[in-house]
């Protein structure tokens, strides 16, 4: 008995909208768009009993016997069960609701909202649907419970879901961002970023995030979380592809990312000639350079003021 236990983790709605630095809005936002489903644990008074949602075609008249005998009940919604949902144990048993309702939770912005339907999702002591079913529970018949954000809950795989950047191909659909891997261990790879950072080749800032654009390759694949800021590089374009194609070379390389991948958010260039930030986030004020994302495609690397202190710096490390 018991059916889709959850094993994984789960984050209270509001503590998933701080992790990912928004506000609970934005969250209820992703819900309404279906980019995430939120598990909603809540109390009920009465007895509740499900209705399958689909109903089975008629040529599905063994599993439609098989339904009857069992004391299922066909409804014009579906198939209803003549068995009540036991209480659902905290933490444990889980309803899921319907995109439209997160979007007229925004619509309303009340303090609790009244649950007229739900899907189990999960439950520890009740039986599964029938295939390619949901459990409906309608709450018609019984006071509805109310819910407030406190009811919601995150799973930690939506978290990562919508934690994640993304770009767009050339069909203008959503590509997520991917942490590049690198092949040696990270601490060797910011060894390298240090150097680059004391000869203010990149944002002092922007040496804490290395681990938020880069990780080591053995390790699982890794989105560049929602919030990440790309890595500010003060030299010029010139002497980060030359980096990046050192790194690439030959003879034991460090990273072996397509330059698609790269060229991604993870870099923008503001060379240090012109001027930088003076503050965190990305320059917008009057007179500060405008922020170019790294460009290695056909890129031919030609001698700048930076290149050969770049080159020596490499050598050093790279040996």
């Amino acid at each position: 008995m018991g059916f889709n236990i959850l094993n994984e983790r789960v984050h209270p709605f509001e503590d998933a909208a701080k992790e990912l630095d928004w506000d609970a809005n934005t969250l209820l936002q992703k819900a309404s768009e279906g980019a995430i489903i939120p598990l909603v644990y809540v109390e009920w008074e009465g007895e509740v009993r499900p209705i399958a949602e689909e109903k089975l075609s008629p040529e599905f008249e063994a599993e439609r016997k098989r339904l009857t005998d069992a004391g299922h009940q066909a409804w014009p919604l579906g198939w209803q069960t003549s068995k009540s949902i036991p209480p659902l144990l905290k933490n444990k048993d889980w309803l899921t609701l319907a995109p439209d309702y997160y979007h007229s939770m925004l619509i309303k912005k009340e303090d609790s909202w009244s649950l007229i339907t739900a899907y189990l999702f999960s439950h520890c002591a009740y039986e599964a649907p029938p295939y390619l079913h949901k459990w409906l529970i309608a709450f018609e018949n019984n006071p509805p419970p109310q819910i407030t954000l406190e009811n919601l809950f995150i799973r930690d795989m939506d978290l990562r879901r919508v934690n994640s950047q993304f770009t767009q191909d050339e069909e203008g659909k959503d590509v997520r961002i991917w942490k590049i891997p690198i092949i040696v261990d990270m601490e060797k790879f910011k060894s390298l970023f240090e150097e680059f950072e004391f000869y203010e080749l990149l944002e002092s800032e922007s040496l804490q995030h290395l681990h938020e654009h880069f990780k080591e390759k053995h390790l699982r694949p890794e989105p560049v979380p929602a919030k990440a800021q790309p890595l500010i590089w003060k030299g010029t374009n010139n002497s980060l592809v030359r980096v990046i194609r050192k790194l690439r070379g030959f003879f034991k390389p460090w990273i072996d990312t397509p330059d698609a991948a790269l060229e991604q958010n993870h870099f923008v260039v503001i060379p240090k000639k012109k001027g930088l930030p003076k503050r965190k986030g990305l320059p917008n004020s009057k007179g500060l350079p405008k922020p170019k994302g790294l460009r290695i495609s056909g890129w031919t690397v030609e001698e700048t003021h930076d290149r050969s202190l770049v080159e020596s710096i490499l050598d050093e490390k790279l040996t």
